[in-house]
């Protein structure tokens, strides 16, 4: 009789029905499909077809390059693993360029702050198709989340708000920016997609390989951007909401835990040997774990201080839930009238991460900015999951009424979505393209091991690369003093810096001199010559040739000592064309193609701003 409640399950009308006795007791938390007839005839072809253009939505907007210091922790950590087998690296020289997003440990290794879920997954794409191979990464994992999400509707939905589910997922905004922004949100959204359709499923079917590879899916999510360990919340739910605490049933009910256990013990041993600590991330490091507060969510006084509740509200209505949002607010409430288990487990899938970041310090304002957004792209699932719900269940209307309600709310918000986001899309394009040639260029014409200076969105981008050593032109300077200066010394101790603070303590030592009084100052530009021209005269001596990569005329004479030195040119891009690689020519935009417009005339002004030029250091022959 304790278990009674565990053989009811919900027939397609709603109303009780005796589960088989030899069927594994399930608990029905789930509102059965509405669809009598689930015509899956036409249902796959459609899904199928959305697939294909989903699939080439991301390639039309996919350039192999990207100069973020982001997107160097990342990809950098993907050579290091595929290269030397290992997390970390230790510079030849104290001015060798490093990532802004690595963090230094006390036994002087360089490591990025960042888990090792999605470098793995870049480094195994690198294996198989070469270093362009591992910004494919985030444009695969899009189309598959988008692919999957209609699984993960379908488990509550019918089969025509799950299509509909999809083309919101594929049209929103934020998918659509970090399908090819090389970055961690892509990959942590196809886990959580997987991981939620096999909780889900698990729950409803009870079948232990599901609960595995749910729970098995939400852990290495957590391998990706740490936050998402909050999702242990919903798996201990779904756990607790299927124990039957019979011996034998043990694996069957705990799946989801040993699944979701498995990244997380590698990634636990991962920290341990790194920073020390199995609880310890390279985030502590740059005191980032004191980035959460009260004050974030509230706001200040200044005009500049607008509350996180209210930018996210902002931006949830104006890009990142177009016409949906209020939909998604109250599915979620109704919810609990109907099946407060399904209810309850979305509101722990979307309430923790939500509360989280709404007390994060680092929140871009503006009406189209996806910066801040991005970090709820995981939740996005549920939310559109539970106003999907409540538009195709909630609401007693005729069936043609409502479809055609459903179908006409979500074509709106995707052609108006697509048709705002596409600016942003194609000036990121450009400008990833005209890195994407500067490199190629690079790789043509300088050898491998050769000393690099440039300035640092070509060393992101050539450390990525991982042929030269690099040096950032911008160091030798006394403004970067003043910038390490400011976080090394004058900034607040406790306050939350990307920068750790004390890479920023070496880098003042190293371009400053301490004054009598105790204070510092930036070296005469004289003496920050002579330390870039001994790199340089220390790399001839070793036989390796020398390289300055200038995005315009060289700001300075870079040859402090010009009667033995010289710069040759190499080569000249002048100025970078907009041709994107092969193939890419093409964009697709709010349902039409479209052609990237031809570079407009420029003159003289602009041609000089935007000559690039490569330069070779050779000693001047002794007379």
């Amino acid at each position: 009789m304790s278990n009674i409640h565990s053989d009811i399950s919900l027939s397609v009308s709603g109303a009780p029905a005796l589960a088989q006795a030899d069927s594994p007791p399930v608990i029905a938390p789930w509102i059965a499909p509405i669809e009598e007839h689930p015509r899956r005839w036409i249902v796959y072809p459609c899904l199928l077809l959305l697939g294909v253009l989903i699939a080439y939505q991301s390639a039309a907007y996919y350039v192999p390059s990207h100069g973020g210091t982001d997107q160097n922790g990342y990809l950098a950590t993907a050579r290091l693993i595929l290269e030397q087998h290992t997390l970390h690296f230790i510079p030849e020289s104290p001015f060798q360029f490093v990532g802004r997003m690595m963090v230094l440990t006390d036994d002087g290794k360089i490591y990025a702050k960042y888990p090792f879920g999605y470098p793995l997954l870049a480094a195994v794409a690198r294996h198989f198709g070469g270093a362009d191979a591992m910004f494919m990464v985030n444009p695969i994992c899009t189309a598959l989340a988008c692919f999957f999400s209609f699984f993960l509707f379908r488990s509550v939905l019918g089969n025509f708000a799950s299509l509909m589910g999809v083309i919101c997922m594929a049209c929103n905004p934020v998918t659509l920016v970090y399908a090819n922004d090389a970055n961690s949100h892509a990959p942590t959204l196809l886990c959580v997609v997987v991981g939620f359709w096999g909780l889900m499923t698990w729950w409803q079917k009870g079948r232990a390989w599901r609960g595995f590879i749910g729970g098995l899916a939400l852990g290495y999510a957590c391998t990706v951007r740490y936050t998402e360990f909050l999702l242990v919340l919903p798996i201990l739910f779904a756990t607790l909401g299927r124990a039957r605490f019979r011996l034998r049933q043990i694996p069957l009910h705990l799946a989801a835990i040993i699944g979701w256990a498995i990244p997380i013990l590698a990634m636990s041993i991962q920290l341990w040997i790194s920073f020390g600590a199995p609880w310890r991330t390279g985030y502590s490091l740059c005191r980032e774990q004191t980035g959460f507060g009260l004050e974030y969510l509230l706001g200040g006084p200044e005009p500049d201080k607008q509350g996180n509740w209210a930018t996210l509200l902002y931006q949830l209505n104006h890009t990142g839930l177009f016409l949906l949002w209020p939909a998604a607010l109250g599915g979620m409430l109704a919810l609990f009238g109907h099946s407060w288990r399904l209810a309850s487990l979305l509101a722990l899938w979307i309430v923790p991460s939500t509360l989280l970041y709404l007390f994060y310090y680092w929140a871009p304002t503006g009406e189209t900015t996806t910066g801040y957004l991005r970090f709820f792209l995981t939740v996005f699932p549920g939310m559109l999951l539970a106003g999907l719900w409540v538009l195709d269940r909630g609401l007693n209307l005729n069936r043609f009424i409502r479809a055609l309600s459903l179908g006409g709310l979500t074509f709106l918000a995707a052609i108006i979505n697509v048709d705002n986001i596409s600016p942003q899309l194609e000036n990121s394009v450009e400008s990833r393209a005209t890195l994407w040639y500067v490199g190629q260029t690079v790789e043509r014409n300088v050898p491998a091991g050769s000393v690099i200076f440039a300035d640092q969105s070509i060393d992101n981008y050539l450390d990525e690369i991982g042929r030269w050593t690099l040096y950032d032109t911008s160091l030798f300077a006394p403004r970067a003093f003043e910038q390490y200066y400011k976080v090394a010394r004058v900034a607040d101790v406790e306050d939350p810096n990307p920068l750790q603070r004390a890479r920023a303590e070496k880098y003042m030592k190293l371009l400053g001199v301490k004054k009598p009084d105790g204070t510092w100052r930036s070296k005469p530009m004289t003496e920050l010559d002579r330390q870039q021209m001994a790199i340089v005269e220390k790399a001839i001596k070793e036989n390796r040739r020398v390289f300055f990569i200038f995005g315009g005329p060289p700001p300075r004479n870079m040859l402090a000592s010009g009667e033995t030195w010289t710069a040759v040119p190499v080569a000249t891009l002048d100025p970078p064309p907009r041709a994107m690689p092969d193939g890419l020519q093409t964009r697709f935009r709010a349902g039409r193609l479209v052609k990237s417009p031809p570079a407009p005339p420029l003159n003289t002004a602009q041609r000089k701003q935007r000559v690039w030029t490569i330069q070779e250091v050779k000693r001047l022959p002794l007379h």
